[in-house]
């Protein structure tokens, strides 16, 4: 109850405070957003003097970790504290990665001036996101040219305002790719078997949410890998039963272990070859680490019902073919990752501003908090 009085505290505080003293605001949804936003955050640290703050509904977020004189830190709930904040928030410039703003709870405020959405994945805003889920933004902060024809084609199609379009680039694969060449400089040969990751996503079609899972790892291991499962966080919530189920038949075999921490990336750099079904880490993986996928063929994750009414394809179905092979969930896979190398895609041509997206977020975060 004093953690809670505490955090209404906070935000009382935090809403006393003049918008000319907090021009930027940070909200996160939780810890494994914290990647996404960590960067562009730096950065604007690095090139203004502006405070800014960090609002978050995790109280495990590391977010709350990282110590800067002029970020400040706010700790608020899911519910009834957040939705009243969002409601009444008076800053210049909110930052967030989540989607549907204005469409459920999440209400906008009058009393901020831009909403800036920016993405948490390369997959489609038209078909991974619901209908309307980034209308209500004023600026979206595009990872790729798949992101900025979207957007105008949801404009043309339901006949929407323009928004504020910004090429960023995407910093997850910036820092993937930064942190793997690291790795590979610093890796130590070892005779221990190949590592297969299996990270699939969630919702009723999720590899793990149809029952597959057993069967997927056990083929694996039977090929003589060593298998790694890492459920979506939202698999935790919602079937909780059928990852109890994989962890009992598996849990004295030393070739299997469970993965609770999906900001790790050293079970990527690890890994011999990823085994999805429609989860955003599949780009990520073969954009940044150039390795093989193997897509189990699970009916398409869409959460758009007007999807196929739109005239274009998902980036997430054209990149399939791309970067990987549809799998079986049986099939010896050892001479489908030796075809599957070949298909070595420059990663230029599907993310902008490699090595640098965060600063340019944060430039134009500068520019749009000193106008």
């Amino acid at each position: 109850m004093l953690a809670y009085l505490k955090q209404w505290i906070s935000v009382w505080d935090y809403l006393a405070l003049d918008v000319k003293d907090k021009h930027i605001t940070f909200y996160s949804e939780g810890k494994n957003y914290w990647p996404y936003l960590k960067d562009i955050i730096i950065s604007v640290l690095n090139i203004t003097n502006i405070d800014i703050y960090y609002i978050t509904s995790d109280k495990k977020d590391p977010g709350l970790q990282y110590k800067n004189k002029r970020l400040k830190h706010i700790v608020i709930d899911e519910g009834v504290l957040r939705n009243w904040l969002f409601q009444n928030i008076n800053t210049k410039i909110l930052i967030m990665t989540m989607p549907d703003l204005d469409n459920y709870e999440i209400k906008k405020s009058k009393k901020t001036k831009y909403y800036i959405y920016t993405h948490h994945a390369l997959n489609s805003f038209s078909s991974a996101l619901r209908k309307g889920a980034i209308d209500n933004f004023d600026i979206i902060f595009c990872p790729g040219p798949h992101h900025v024809e979207e957007i105008k084609m949801l404009e043309r199609f339901y006949n929407l305002p323009e928004k504020i379009i910004v090429q960023t680039g995407y910093s997850k694969i910036d820092i993937l790719i930064q942190k793997y060449k690291k790795y590979k400089q610093d890796i130590k040969i070892n005779n221990r078997k190949e590592l297969i990751l299996i990270a699939p996503t969630w919702g009723k079609n999720g590899i793990i949410e149809i029952g597959k899972g057993i069967e997927i790892v056990d083929s694996l291991i039977s090929q003589g890998y060593r298998v790694i499962l890492r459920p979506h966080p939202e698999t935790f919530k919602h079937s909780y039963d059928e990852i109890n189920k994989i962890q009992s038949r598996f849990i004295d075999n030393e070739n299997f272990n469970f993965e609770k921490d999906v900001s790790r990336d050293d079970t990527l750099f690890e890994s011999t070859a990823l085994v999805t079904d429609w989860s955003g880490i599949a780009w990520e993986y073969a954009l940044a680490l150039k390795k093989p996928i193997l897509f189990y063929d699970t009916p398409a994750r869409i959460n758009n019902p007007d999807f196929h009414k739109l005239p274009m394809d998902s980036f997430e179905n054209k990149m399939r073919n791309k970067c990987g092979q549809i799998w079986n969930g049986r099939d010896n896979i050892r001479d489908i990752i030796r075809d599957i190398r070949s298909k070595n895609l420059d990663v230029t041509n599907f993310v902008y501003n490699i090595g640098k997206s965060s600063q340019v977020a944060a430039q134009y975060i500068k520019g749009l908090a000193n106008e």
